[in-house]
């Protein structure tokens, strides 16, 4: 499956580190165990939500069976079913509410930022009254912020440059029902951002790190950001950090 060099997935550290794009989109593929059994919930969040069950439950097609996924045995139990259900629960919900059409697994591009910036979007709800819900479903353990959350910021700009105007409201939404991943505001948590400021950040702090990023001498910062980062091996600037923080 092709990737953008700038993936929203990865942006959070493009934006911090710009010259960390190109060699993690060059970086041979590193499959896990997480990522793995990330992708097998989200392909029964999708089955869910398109109706390809045919009157059967989750649990009747999915609890006990074990799938092969990028080289891991994913062995499906009650606690993959539930983050499943929760997240689609939510997702026909709220898409009800707003008597919105959903758009499941949506490409979007940000090409006003940069052609290498694309990216496929959990959910998208485009409700009535200028209202856009903008969701992603995270099945780790490691709880996500939704305030001003990069990743999905900068998927609600692709979805706000295809399906919004000026005075749409993007509500950015975390799904993230594990019970290892404990926040303080609960395991669904939304955001609301208006068009004027996505746009403003888009344009001031997105699209600088982006150009700088696929340029000829980016810069290499160091923090938090270098934590998934397939090159820290071979960045000097990771390296020199490291060392001074001993």
């Amino acid at each position: 499956m092709a990737h953008a060099t700038l993936a929203p997935s990865s942006i959070s550290r493009v934006i911090r580190c710009p010259g960390s794009a190109i060699p993690n989109a060059e970086a041979p593929s590193n499959p896990s165990f997480p990522a793995a059994r990330g992708t097998a919930i989200h392909e029964m969040c999708e089955q869910l939500l398109k109706d390809r069950l045919d009157g059967i439950t989750l649990s009747d097609y999915w609890l006990g069976r074990t799938v092969e996924l990028e080289g891991f045995a994913i062995e499906i139990g009650q606690e993959e079913i539930d983050i499943a259900e929760t997240y689609v629960n939510y997702i026909r919900q709220r898409t009800e509410e707003l008597n919105g059409k959903l758009l499941i697994e949506e490409k979007l591009y940000m090409n006003e930022i940069s052609d290498d910036c694309w990216g496929t979007s959990d959910a998208v709800i485009l409700g009535e009254g200028n209202r856009m819900v903008v969701a992603d479903l995270k099945s780790g353990n490691f709880p996500v912020d939704v305030n001003f959350n990069e990743q999905l910021m900068t998927y609600s700009l692709g979805a706000l440059a295809r399906f919004g105007n000026e005075n749409t409201v993007i509500e950015m939404t975390i799904i993230q029902p594990s019970k290892k991943s404990f926040h303080k505001d609960g395991p669904i948590r939304s955001f609301d951002i208006q068009a004027v400021d996505l746009v403003d950040w888009g344009f001031n702090i997105l699209k600088p790190a982006c150009e700088e990023a696929l340029g000829e001498d980016p810069t290499y910062n160091a923090g938090d950001w270098c934590r998934f980062c397939a090159y820290k091996p071979d960045c000097v600037t990771f390296q020199n950090n490291l060392e001074v923080k001993q």
